[in-house]
């Protein structure tokens, strides 16, 4: 008998990178902090997609054998820490800069949130199929 495990079916790495994305991305949501309440009348515009693209990119960077589900994964986290990062800002009264296209700040980093999270999930899923498809062929 072997004492080794079939782990084929387990991703390995994926809770340890998502957590480092979820490391990275609280990180950036607090430079984003200390920033907005340093000169909260200054638009940090791209500071929410940063926040999501900063924990996507450290899962993939950590990720051994699954960086599809780990990207998906942390992608999520991302955009959820920078939503609450963006409410927080806007309760604080720290979003207070121009605006592009929006009406307010906070709205403007929502509608980022969502465009960097649309980005991101099709990359992958492109990433991932693209990748599933050039496995199926050999």
């Amino acid at each position: 008998m072997s004492s080794e495990r079939d782990d084929s079916n387990v991703s390995k790495g994926t809770p340890t990178s998502v957590a480092a994305g979820l490391i990275a991305s609280l990180g950036f949501a607090l430079l984003w902090g200390v920033l907005a309440g340093w000169r909260p009348t200054v638009t940090l515009h791209l500071a929410p997609v940063l926040v999501v693209g900063a924990g996507c990119y450290t899962a993939w960077a950590r990720a051994r054998s699954d960086r599809c589900r780990a990207v998906v994964l942390a992608s999520i986290v991302g955009a959820t820490v920078a939503v609450a990062a963006t409410f927080g800002l806007s309760v604080v009264g720290w979003l207070r800069g121009p605006t592009w296209f929006a009406t307010d700040a906070a709205r403007e980093s929502y509608i980022l949130i969502g465009a960097a999270l649309i980005v991101i999930l099709l990359s992958a899923a492109l990433g991932c199929a693209s990748r599933t498809s050039s496995h199926s062929t050999r």
